[in-house]
Parts: C-alpha cells; structure tokens; sequence
C-alpha cells in the first residue's frame, strides 16, 4: 500500500504540469466527502469535485511557472469506470454526464477561478475537463 496521500502533493501536480500529463480528478464520492452519501444532491455534490481542480490549478499558478494556464490540459475525469471502485451516485453512468458538465461549466464561472482563467473560457475549460483533454493527450504524446 502507498504509505502517501492518494491526493497529488503540489510538486507532483508541477511536475505532471511540465511533462504535459494528464491528472484525473477523483470521482469517487467516499475519498471526495469523506463519508459516503454526505451530499445528496449534484448541486452539493460538484462542490466537493471542483475543489481539488481549484487547488491543482493554484498549484502551478501560485508558483509563477512558465506557460501556467496549460495546467488545464492537464486535467481530467479520473472515472475509475472499471468496475473496482463504484462512481459517485450523483453522476454514475455517462449518460449523465451532460448534467455533470453542466454543474462543471457553472462552477468554473465563479468568482474564485477567476485568477486563473478568463471568464469567456469557463465553458470550454469545462469541455477540456469532460473529454477534450483526454482525447487531446494521446495525439501530444504520441
């Protein structure tokens, strides 16, 4: 077992930054809220997803690296769709992952992104996030 955290300490998430890799958010609402079933709807739910994206992305920012808002290629949904570990129920299946890109896209609007992204991008970082950067990340690497 990893005697570490399963959440990415800052140099980890610089590191990834200047390798051009790809992080996937934790989807699993028992590690995200600590206590399965804490929040009942997606609303409170996307709350505690978007937290670890506000702190990835203050990661980089906060340490005045070169190319800083390619952080947001770096991430996206870590799924873990493969049968280990069930999904939050909020968002279980992808079919309802238009309602999660539509939480995601609300939340990167607010306030508190606002140092790290322009207010006319909060929709396509949103895209990025759902499958943009995933698709993105094998024609970069390979």
């Amino acid at each position: 077992m990893n005697p570490g955290s399963i959440h990415l300490y800052d140099d980890e998430i610089r590191r990834i930054h200047r390798t051009k890799g790809l992080i996937g958010l934790i989807f699993y609402e028992p590690i995200l809220a600590g206590k399965k079933g804490l929040f009942r709807s997606q609303e409170k739910w996307i709350e505690l997803f978007v937290e670890p994206i506000q702190r990835t992305v203050r990661a980089v920012y906060d340490t005045g690296v070169a190319n800083q808002h390619a952080v947001w290629d770096c991430l996206c949904i870590g799924s873990d769709f493969d049968g280990q570990l069930n999904p939050t129920d909020k968002f279980a299946t992808s079919d309802q992952f238009p309602a999660l890109k539509k939480f995601l896209k609300g939340a990167l609007h607010e306030d508190r992104f606002h140092p790290y992204r322009n207010a006319s991008e909060a929709d396509a970082l949103a895209d990025q996030i759902c499958f943009g950067n995933v698709v993105a990340f094998p024609k970069r690497s390979f």
